[in-house]
């Protein structure tokens, strides 16, 4: 029988007070060998902003995915899950840039390899 490689639920923002105009960036999350991520993602308030998924091969530079675009944080509560496959890069983490508002904001991250 095999090893299932799995990243168990992990926080990345708890319960973040966000307000007007600041930048909040995650900590890093190491997901080699893992080859479906997931980003569950929740907001409360009137936070309104723009959400990155940031990748990195050494945890040192950073850029965003391109593509798909993911859902606004559009003034009012919401929530909204990521789902992520196949990534070729070592390290993840989430930047979120307000624009306008208040609110506070959850995300965790889950993994698993295919086998």
């Amino acid at each position: 029988m095999g090893f299932k490689k799995v990243l168990f639920p992990f926080v990345l923002f708890n319960a973040q007070a966000v307000t007007d105009g600041n930048t909040y960036t995650s900590p890093s999350v190491n997901i080699q060998n893992l080859d479906t991520i997931s980003l569950q993602i929740s907001w409360t308030g009137t936070a309104a902003g723009t959400l990155s998924v940031l990748v990195s091969q050494d945890d040192v530079t950073y850029n965003a995915l391109a593509s798909p675009t993911w859902p606004a944080l559009a003034g009012s509560a919401g929530k909204f899950t990521i789902m992520l496959n196949q990534l070729s890069d070592i390290y993840i983490k989430i930047q979120y840039a307000n624009s306008s508002g208040t609110g506070v904001l959850t995300a965790s991250i889950a993994g698993k390899d295919l086998n």
